[in-house]
């Protein structure tokens, strides 16, 4: 059968919005692949004439140099460490504490009818506006620049998401399984972890992916209230560039290395999730 003219219609339109939305990374692939020289030319060329991997070892070893324009910087190995760890920590902190509060709310009308909106309401401020109480407190009591400070600073932004998008996820969780376990002996806490952490993987796995996002991607907070002993990465890709010029293929080569971890969690997720609702207690 011969294409109709809206199927082809919506072909070129889908390849035209691929175009201008996967050309940026495109080009960022590239210029970390070019050498400096050839990331300097104009015009610029659309695929490196040479490839190397110069932009890489220089983003690994944090120095790197062209016609004088030199950096010193630490390696970027080092930032997606602390961006790990805090990231990683604060989404497993967000996500716990968030199901538990979900789960009081949609059970027990904890707060009342108002309390959701609330918690919900805390998004709604910049992350700018806690920074001058957040760095008297964390100054006060010894977590400025440290792991556990800017985790819990995490929590003022990814806490109200977590519970926000878990709360719609637990009002359609069925409460008859629940009173079902409680009445052959199990316990409150019990059911939380047996029946409805299960039931609320997939949830989960959403909420967690988004939380970590969030706190990979935060710069503000993480400029401001750390930098020094914990550099993520948001903060330390900057530093990847001269006084006087900025060195276009180790910023990119970094780039790249910047988004590995985020994209083989969301692949690992995309499976949690898919293997989740597919064997999951309750159908």
């Amino acid at each position: 059968m011969k294409p109709s003219l809206r199927s082809l219609t919506a072909h070129g339109v889908i390849g035209l919005a691929l175009v201008v939305f996967l050309f940026p990374f495109y080009w960022l692939v590239i210029t970390a692949f070019k050498n400096e020289g050839e990331n300097f030319r104009k015009p610029p060329t659309f695929w490196p004439s040479e490839v190397t991997l110069d932009n890489f070892r220089a983003a690994i070893t944090g120095s790197g140099s062209y016609q004088g324009v030199s950096i010193e910087s630490t390696s970027v190995l080092y930032g997606i460490r602390d961006s790990i760890i805090v990231a990683g920590c604060n989404t497993l902190l967000s996500v716990v504490l968030g199901l538990f509060a979900a789960y009081a709310i949609s059970r027990f009308r904890t707060g009342g009818q108002h309390l959701s909106f609330f918690i919900l309401s805390n998004r709604f401020l910049p992350p700018i506006v806690f920074v001058v109480p957040m760095f008297i407190i964390l100054r006060t009591v010894g977590m400025l620049d440290t792991y556990i400070g800017l985790i819990l600073v995490y929590l003022t932004f990814n806490l109200p998401f977590a519970t926000w998008y878990l709360l719609a996820y637990m009002k359609d969780l069925p409460v008859e399984v629940e009173e079902a376990a409680m009445m052959d002996g199990c316990t409150r806490l019990g059911v939380v972890f047996r029946i409805i952490m299960p039931l609320a993987a997939p949830g989960m796995a959403v909420t967690g992916l988004f939380c970590f996002v969030f706190a990979w991607n935060e710069y503000t907070l993480a400029f401001l209230l750390a930098g020094n002993d914990v550099t993520t990465l948001t903060v330390m890709l900057p530093q990847f560039a001269g006084s006087v010029e900025v060195l276009k293929g180790v910023v990119s080569a970094a780039a790249i290395l910047a988004c590995i971890p985020a994209v083989f969690l969301a692949m690992a997720m995309q499976k949690f999730m898919a293997a989740s609702v597919t064997q999951g207690a309750y159908r």
